[in-house]
């Protein structure tokens, strides 16, 4: 079975040219590789403790994390050192064994005109990326989400499961011949799961992730000249392209 760890990151109200944007990425562990990685955050975040006095229950969250807020270290850390941890994280990340991460990134369009419709259609989009890799890939999911939207989550699940018509690709399905097709979530088991951010680093990852690609699509003056905007490529050995077909680079579901 795999473990999918997702977490979201957006622009409600973005400046600088940005569109108003919604992210989620899910990082993908296996069952059988969770105690070993674990152990690889775990020996980070005991780094980070022993250099900068960073308590290991000390919640990583992306914006917080840069923005000097909630790490309770004795002494202040400098920005230079934040963005470090920040693309320290994502390249401990991308070196994990057979560990990917699925990433929806879409913008505000003529359809989905607010932060809400984009929530709702990028989870959709995220259900059914899971769903169609555990196909690809013969395994099992379970979705593990950040806790605050279990009625909302657990209610559009259960309804895809009913009713998940889904386009084809090539215009229309070759078995029916229609535009879409119900796609039962036959793969990802269960209602998806709530735990609290802070008590998961593999959450705290999913964060960490979800933010570097906001702020690769939308960035802003402050992320680029820190470096935080360029971060987002140094995922791409754990990136699953197959997920998007259109951003055959990074896999990222734009659509």
């Amino acid at each position: 079975m795999d473990l999918y760890y997702a977490d979201e990151s957006y622009d409600a109200s973005p400046g600088h040219g940005n569109p108003m944007r919604f992210v989620l990425s899910a990082v993908r562990v296996r069952e059988e590789d969770w105690e070993v990685h674990l152990g690889a955050l775990f020996d980070w975040r005991g780094a980070a403790k022993a250099s900068l006095g960073v308590p290991m229950e000390s919640e990583f969250h992306a914006t917080e994390l840069l923005g000097n807020r909630g790490l309770n270290a004795p002494r202040p850390v400098d920005e230079r050192t934040r963005v470090s941890l920040f693309s320290d994280g994502l390249r401990l990340l991308a070196s994990l064994h057979e560990v990917h991460i699925i990433n929806v990134s879409l913008k505000v369009t003529k359809r989905l005109r607010d932060i809400n419709a984009l929530e709702q259609a990028a989870w959709e989009r995220l259900f059914n990326r899971i769903n169609r890799t555990g196909q690809e890939l013969e395994r099992r999911a379970l979705l593990i989400c950040d806790e605050g939207k279990e009625q909302k989550l657990t209610r559009l699940c259960r309804h895809l499961r009913l009713e998940n018509l889904v386009p084809s690709r090539y215009g229309k399905w070759g078995d029916t011949g229609q535009r879409k097709k119900h796609l039962p979530l036959g793969h990802l088991i269960e209602d998806p799961l709530f735990k609290s951010s802070k008590g998961s680093y593999f959450l705290q990852m999913a964060d960490l992730v979800a933010y570097a690609l906001l702020r690769f699509d939308n960035p802003t003056p402050k992320t680029q000249s820190s470096g935080v905007s360029r971060v987002f490529p140094s995922l791409q050995p754990v990136l699953y392209r197959p997920a998007s077909r259109w951003d055959r680079y990074y896999g990222v579901v734009r659509r």
